[in-house]
């Protein structure tokens, strides 16, 4: 957009913004007019000068650096100074033109390192001290501003353009700011010595942002990893987010942040990953109360952006045995989620001491003895799980379904299980509800289902068995003899008799099983007689609305 349109755009908002506070009739429809003509003939004005600048009148050039300097109306200036390209009058706006937006719009076009320092020291207003930082070299302003600015987000501006080692080793470490402090460290060499003590322990895998870019930075300087990617760095950028929330005492807020990784080499985007806060949805009073602003740090996504980078092609099976080797637990997960080598895989699965590396090994690793030993035998729940649901014995998978003190793992089991009589003990014996259920829901064998619906006294159970009761006779008995009218009607659901339906429609005491055999059947003798003389309103309506989709079929 050339700035004489975006001046017209900016005019013909800021007149209808005037507009609407105008409520005299008159002006209200002139104003309109006025707000259309008077950018219109600037735009004329603009483009002519711009027009003739840039075919070297200087003329032009000065008229519109007059306009960048004098014009009363701020959008006029910010105009001419999009157009203008002579350091002097852009540094004379930078430093003296009253609208801090103006000031920021000439400290973008202005390329004196003197001038931007001066600004970058002394500007009241703290986007145009940012945007003078974001164009500086001088490493000891751009040290200044790193250490001694009071606002987080021209800190960060600072800290983006500096290259001295020990500076960023010293923010990274003392940084109070996570967003400055997470800048600092993506800003480190592979081989700045600090890196190490940022990057934590290495004895699990990180939720840490800060953790976490330190030691992607330290995986990329891993010899045999550089030598298949010469020259890849890390590149970070760290935003704030936020969310606002209604307590019983006001708004209140919370600030975390939006972390975006990425891998380059040259100007390829090799890999990248994306991770924000997930604020909560609901907070307690006690939170809400405070009315304060709190800050959370999103959880990074472990291994995800070393599994990306790990599946490039460039990498052979031996890279991935080697870098199976590394310190670094997240890139041994990565490992495990690319390698195809199951002896590599089960070291990784027994052997490793990170939860994340042992189970991403577990599922991709088809051994089914090493599987069984890590089902039981692995000390962390979500390994044994990820084992479990590789698991095929089914001697085993009905021990743990019922043995197992976590719960989550029994379910897992119980999804893998196919013994009928091991899911039939689970759905009429075990102490939890829910476990009783997820059997009954697993088992296919009819006289399994029959045991469970007609001598289980957990109503859900039954109920669960029955939606794969398919033997007609069991659904006949339990349709007309149960004592309990929910069970007969889940049973007339899945009835296909219509004898059978018949005499339901007829004779049974619950009047919801009635309406649901009548709306199974066929027989219009049997309608017509229920919708004449069943004593509930809601069955005689349906045995007639039945009556008349039949008769319209067959018509």
């Amino acid at each position: 957009m050339t700035a004489s349109k975006w001046l017209c755009l900016s005019l013909v908002k800021r007149g209808e913004i005037l507009r609407k506070r105008r409520t005299a009739g008159a002006v209200a429809l002139v104003a309109p007019l006025m707000a259309i003509l008077i950018p219109v003939a600037r735009a004329q004005k603009f483009d002519a000068l711009a027009a003739r600048c840039s075919a070297a009148d200087q003329s032009a050039c000065d008229a519109l650096a007059f306009k960048a300097i004098n014009d009363e109306d701020y959008l006029v200036r910010m105009a001419a100074v999009r157009l203008i390209t002579n350091q002097t009058i852009l540094a004379k706006v930078a430093v003296e033109d009253k609208d801090y937006s103006v000031r920021r719009t000439a400290v973008e076009r202005l390329n004196d390192q003197v001038i931007l320092g001066n600004v970058a020291t002394h500007e009241n207003n703290s986007s145009v001290r940012r945007a003078a930082l974001e164009r500086l070299t001088d490493q000891s302003i751009l040290a200044s501003a790193a250490t001694d600015e009071k606002d987080a987000l021209v800190r960060t501006a600072a800290v983006e353009r500096l290259t001295d080692q020990a500076i960023l080793a010293r923010i990274a470490m003392a940084e109070r700011d996570p967003l400055v402090q997470a800048t600092a460290i993506s800003r480190l060499s592979g081989s700045n010595p600090v890196l190490e003590r940022i990057a934590g322990n290495m004895g699990h895998t990180t939720g840490d942002a800060r953790e976490f870019i330190a030691r992607i930075i330290l995986a990329l300087v891993e010899p045999r990893l550089r030598s298949r990617l010469p020259g890849v760095e890390c590149v970070v950028d760290v935003s704030q987010t936020g969310r606002n929330y209604s307590g019983p005492r006001g708004g209140f807020g919370m600030t975390g942040e939006i972390v975006i990784v990425k891998l380059l080499q040259g100007a390829r985007n090799i890999a990248d990953e994306i991770w924000s806060t997930d604020f909560p949805g609901i907070v307690t009073i006690s939170v809400a109360d405070s009315g304060t602003t709190t800050f959370h740090r999103a959880e990074a996504p472990h291994e995800r952006l070393l599994v990306k980078l790990l599946r490039l092609n460039i990498f052979t099976a031996e890279d991935l045995v080697e870098f199976a080797q590394s310190d670094i637990p997240e890139v041994r997960a990565g490992v495990a989620s690319n390698i195809t080598d199951q002896t590599m895989l089960s070291k990784l699965a027994v052997g490793d001491r990170d939860t994340v590396v042992r189970k991403a090994a577990v599922e991709r690793l088809s051994d089914q003895t090493i599987l069984s030993k890590l089902a039981v035998d692995d000390r962390d729940a979500a390994v044994r799980n990820a084992a479990i649901e590789r698991l095929s014995d089914q001697m085993l998978l009905g021990r743990i379904a019922t043995e197992e003190n976590d719960r989550t793992i029994r379910k897992t089991a119980i999804s893998k299980l196919t013994d009928q009589p091991a899911l039939l003990k689970l759905a009429t014996g075990d102490q939890d509800p829910g476990i009783r259920v997820l059997a009954a829901e697993r088992l296919t064998d009819q006289e399994s289902l029959a045991v469970a619906v007609e001598r289980s006294k957990d109503f859900f159970v039954r109920v669960a068995a029955l939606k794969s009761v398919t033997d007609q006779t069991l659904l006949t008995r339990i349709a007309t003899d149960d004592q309990e009218p929910q069970i007969r009607r889940a049973a007339v659901e899945r009835l296909n008799d219509q004898a059978v339906l018949s005499r339901i429609a007829i004779a049974d005491k619950g009047s919801l099983v009635r309406l649901l055999a009548v709306r199974k059947l066929t027989d219009e003798r049997i309608l017509t007689e229920v919708a004449a003389s069943d004593a509930d309103a809601d069955v005689r309506r349906a045995a007639t609305e039945r009556l008349s989709s039949i008769h319209k079929r067959n018509d």
